[in-house]
């Protein structure tokens, strides 16, 4: 019977564990892409700027 909620317990400690790493995994992935996108944001904000300039000059 000890046997039984000694290897209980592990299973529960394993899932536990298992579901915080992949929650922080998950949380360090988002944050990863989201500043990606930010980034290729800013690029195309100041890409469509130069062009409004270039626009601007050949008018």
């Amino acid at each position: 019977m000890a046997v039984l909620i000694v290897a209980a317990a592990a299973f529960v400690c394993g899932f536990a564990a298992g579901w915080v790493l992949t929650s922080s995994y998950a949380a360090w992935e988002m944050n990863r892409i989201v500043n990606r996108q930010q980034r290729e944001i800013v690029e195309l904000r100041e890409y469509a700027a130069e062009l409004a300039e270039d626009l601007r000059r050949v008018s």
